[in-house]
């Protein structure tokens, strides 16, 4: 649904979403659902992290796993971060396969 849906990684020690192997995402829909348009509908990931990260724990707005497949799909977001030097807006660590990232900001 269109809208921002924020976290503050350094406080709260979780991305504002954690991929699963085999769940798509979409962005971009109405409030009723029964519409999706990106550009109408923008819907915002944001990590608000106020503070720095480091290279070994960078904030991070979104994240996955190991052992991905390109069936996952994270589709129509716009992902941003908050203030700092280490910032990865999607994480992937150790990780040997890959996801769909389409259709985003």
């Amino acid at each position: 649904v269109s809208g921002g849906y924020t976290k503050d990684y350094r406080t709260d020690g979780s991305p504002v979403i954690s991929m699963k192997n085999g769940i798509s995402v979409y962005g971009g829909y109405s409030e009723d659902f029964n519409t999706r348009d990106t550009a109408a509908n923008e819907t915002i990931i944001k990590d608000t992290s106020a503070s720095a990260g480091d290279t070994s724990d960078p904030n991070r707005a979104v994240t996955c796993g190991s052992g991905f497949s390109v069936a996952t799909v994270l589709d129509g977001f716009t992902i941003t971060m908050g203030n700092g030097t280490h910032n990865a807006a999607i994480h992937c660590k150790n990780t040997e396969s890959f996801f769909t990232i389409q259709n985003n900001n």
